[in-house]
């Protein structure tokens, strides 16, 4: 109960603390992955945005600072990098999906 929900060193990425399997396959499925606040610096992130961009889905990084996913979604089909802080995109990507679902497209 007292575990913090990070990767400790020494530990390694494993399903019942990391869904680490289902991200992946999750990963393999999905049209549209959307990253928020990560530099990129660990490897289930990094496998799940290649495992996107292979499948060729769109890829949007929201981020203070350009970093490797902002390049990588930038790369993908329809995908983009918004530059600033999550809590202000994604209310409005939010918005902007259920939209799009309302409308039917």
């Amino acid at each position: 109960m007292t575990r913090p929900h990070v990767l400790l060193w020494d530990e390694y990425y494993d399903e019942p603390h990391y869904r680490f399997e289902s991200s992946l396959d999750a990963a393999g499925k999905t049209a549209l992955l959307i990253v928020a606040g990560t530099t990129g610096s660990a490897n289930l992130p990094n496998q799940v945005v290649s495992t996107v961009l292979r499948r060729g889905a769109a890829i949007i990084d929201i981020n203070p600072d350009f970093n490797i996913f902002s390049e990588t979604a930038q790369r993908s089909p329809g995908g983009l990098f918004l530059q600033g802080g999550s809590a202000a995109f994604l209310p409005m990507l939010a918005d902007l999906i259920k939209d799009r679902i309302a409308a039917g497209s």
